[in-house]
């Protein structure tokens, strides 16, 4: 209220006549006026009894007690200093905290957490993560003989790590661990094809990549691989996988995988033809546009197989899905050719 009083008064050298006093007396009778007046003239001794205070002290020992008080005031709060546990922890009764898990090449040392029973598989793990690239040879090498010889042994879990730790040399840049990854990958592939099913859609890209590779070891290793898992892994598990490959990669990788793609195509239809009118028949008909020669060959060598197949719902089936393709009754009319 003071302050309202002062900002209604201010440039008046008179202020009981002020404007704002005889606007106040409008409401307020001569008493409450009067009590009104008292405590705002109490309210201003007391402000300036503090701005005196504050800015005229006369005892320098007083000055310098009130500015190491304000000093303290404007300091920022001490930042909190970083305890490392193992400086407090007593070593004769509790437990050491175990190491945060190293990396290399951006995947966890699965060492560090595996939980195998088998002494040789987790060193395997160790010697395929190791930094050293002769270690992730060695490692490599012994992938297939560990695995035979202790493949009652392992579980779900260790299947997990294990390929974890091996899809990474896959795609490793040194070309020796690289080809010899992939003639791992194409000896473990029968032993383990049942539970390759989780890991189907990383193994297919991660080959997919290497099919065209300029390195003639890599792309023939690669090329053996991917065989071997088309040929020993459930199709209607594959096939979804392979249609997304196809739809995401090169032209010339294109072709490389759809020329494979016929004993795929006719095992899936047998056990689930759903699979293959869902997936693939999509991919078929837009890819009819497809400019590429390689890519056009191949895309009438799966129509032909479908054909062989489906006969004559094959194009009732296309004509289902003209409008989700994209296609014309002149491209309808194409397909129809190519296959008959």
């Amino acid at each position: 209220m003071y302050h309202l009083y002062e900002f209604a008064t201010k440039g008046s050298d008179q202020p009981g006549d002020s404007n704002f006093d005889r606007q106040i007396r409008k409401y307020l009778n001569e008493k409450e006026f009067k009590q009104f007046k008292d405590a705002v003239e109490k309210r201003k001794q007391q402000k300036e009894i503090s701005s005196s205070l504050s800015t005229k002290v006369s005892n320098p020992r007083m000055q310098q007690f009130q500015n190491l008080i304000q000093n303290k005031r404007n300091a920022s709060p001490p930042k909190k200093q970083k305890i490392e546990l193992n400086l407090y922890i007593n070593n004769d009764t509790a437990e050491s905290i175990p190491p945060k898990p190293k990396t290399h090449g951006g995947n966890t040392n699965l060492l560090e957490y595996s939980r195998s029973d088998v002494p040789e598989f987790v060193e395997l793990l160790r010697l395929l993560q190791s930094s050293d690239w002769k270690d992730r040879a060695t490692g490599i090498s012994r992938l297939v003989a560990t695995v035979e010889d202790n493949l009652h042994k392992l579980q779900d879990r260790d299947i997990l790590e294990l390929f974890d730790a091996l899809l990474p040399r896959l795609s490793e840049s040194n070309s020796k661990v690289n080809s010899l990854a992939f003639i791992s990958l194409n000896k473990v592939i029968p032993l383990l094809s049942e539970s390759l099913k989780p890991f189907a859609n990383r193994v297919v890209e991660i080959i997919a990549n290497s099919l065209g590779s300029t390195n003639p070891q890599i792309r023939t290793s690669c090329a053996q691989a991917f065989d071997t898992l088309l040929r020993c892994v459930d199709s209607t598990t594959l096939l979804p996988h392979l249609v997304t490959t196809i739809n995401a990669t090169n032209a010339r990788t294109k072709a490389i995988i759809m020329e494979k793609l016929r004993p795929v195509v006719q095992n899936a239809f047998l056990k689930k033809p759903s699979v293959v009118i869902k997936y693939l028949l999509p991919m078929c008909c837009k890819l009819i546009k497809e400019a590429k020669t390689n890519v056009k060959a191949a895309n009438i060598s799966i129509l032909k197989t479908l054909y062989f197949l489906m006969k004559e719902d094959l194009f009732e089936q296309i004509s289902n899905s003209m409008a989700e393709c994209s296609i014309s009754a002149e491209e309808m009319q194409r397909i129809r050719d190519y296959v008959t």
